[in-house]
């Protein structure tokens, strides 16, 4: 199974950021040793960012899953369907570029629908007592335009690869166990997909 994850650096004149250090904690994870080939990515919070890494990493290579990861204001996890094809920014990104009502990929979709089986992190997180939701609206910040760009790019590039989003929720602190049980989550979610993969590829 080869997987991409991606988390976002710190923004919004923060130190940390949640999704980062989740992903910081699955590099190190032995779990994930079992998983043919995982790419752990940190995408800068810049406008374009985006579009250019997935174009990098995706374009012309055999990808299973495309996991993104953000942070936002939520209180459980938001297992994002929908990328609109809309740059339309609340606050500036980290090199200080206002984007208002304005197309990701020029004559692009309107929108794309994630594919990733999130049914998987539902369950790993049932698990921890973690709710999840289903969001058609991920904003039209960089998480919106990180999935988008990865639905793009596999799209024209007419890749099986799933691709899917998921806000985690920041909170007001840098509680070590919420990062802990979510970063749970996602392991778990990773390794029960090798599983199935493995089992469909000996079938």
């Amino acid at each position: 199974m080869k997987v991409v994850v991606t988390a976002f650096e710190p923004f919004g004149g923060k130190t940390s950021n949640r999704s980062l250090q989740i992903m910081n904690r699955l590099e190190k994870s032995p779990q994930l040793k079992r998983v043919e080939d995982i790419r752990f990515i940190e995408v800068p919070v810049v406008r374009g960012a985006p579009l250019r890494i997935m174009t990098e990493i995706l374009r012309g290579a055999v990808t299973d899953y495309v996991l993104c990861i953000g942070e936002a204001s939520r209180t459980g996890l938001a297992l994002e369907h929908i990328a609109a094809n809309e740059r339309d920014y609340r606050i500036p990104d980290n090199e200080g570029t206002m984007s208002q009502r304005e197309s990701i990929v020029g004559n692009g979709p309107d929108h794309y629908v994630a594919s990733f089986p999130y049914e998987f992190i539902a369950n790993a997180a049932k698990a921890k007592h973690i709710d999840t939701n289903d969001s058609d609206d991920a904003g039209r910040f960089l998480c919106n335009e990180l999935l988008y760009a990865a639905l793009h790019i596999t799209h024209i590039d007419r890749s099986s690869a799933r691709v899917g989003f998921v806000h985690v929720p920041a909170g007001f602190d840098e509680s070590a166990v919420l990062t802990d049980t979510l970063t749970a989550i996602f392991e778990k979610t990773l390794t029960d997909m090798n599983s199935e993969k493995n089992r469909q590829c000996r079938a």
